[in-house]
């Protein structure tokens, strides 16, 4: 299983050796697409899944994880999320459903992790802190919120988010 802080410290690790990392981190736009790239590759380089794929459908469901990756023993599903202050009304909608779905993959079976991870721009701290109470209650395992880089004039903060079947049997 994906360790939340372990999974984060790793990402934000890879981001920041990514040439466009600042540029990505650096302004108050949603670079969703950019992030899911950086995400597979660094899944890709770690070895510890065999198959890789874009776009998950939700079982006897409408719509599709970010990704899902796979070994003998693990099925993972990701959902991305890139939040800027001002310009995600729809998102913060969106984004609890996104979530009850992928706590519903783990709680039916379907997946063995859940790994939500979400990047937030220009939000102040209890702003951010009222979503993280919003987004992952109990029982979600939060790491974060992390900054990309030190620096003022990149801001960007990561929070990664996990469910796996360990904390379903211990909640049943």
């Amino acid at each position: 299983m994906l360790d939340a802080a372990e999974f984060a410290n790793q990402f934000l690790k890879h981001v920041q050796g990514c040439p466009s990392g600042r540029i990505a981190c650096g302004f108050g736009s949603s670079f969703e697409s950019w992030f899911r790239v950086e995400l597979a590759t660094m899944i890709c380089k770690s070895g510890l899944f065999e198959r890789l794929g874009f776009d998950y459908r939700y079982p006897q469901l409408k719509g599709k994880a970010d990704l899902v990756v796979e070994s003998e023993k693990d099925n993972v599903v990701f959902e991305l999320k890139c939040f800027v202050s001002g310009a995600d009304a729809n998102k913060q909608t969106a984004w609890p459903q996104q979530l009850d779905r992928l706590y519903h993959l783990v709680a039916e079976g379907h997946a063995r992790q859940s790994v939500a991870v979400a990047t937030f721009s220009g939000y102040r701290q209890e702003k951010l802190s009222g979503f993280l109470s919003k987004f992952y209650p109990s029982p979600w395992t939060v790491a974060g919120p992390y900054r990309f880089y030190e620096e003022e004039e990149t801001p960007l903060q990561l929070v990664v988010a996990t469910f796996n079947v360990a904390q379903k049997d211990v909640g049943e």
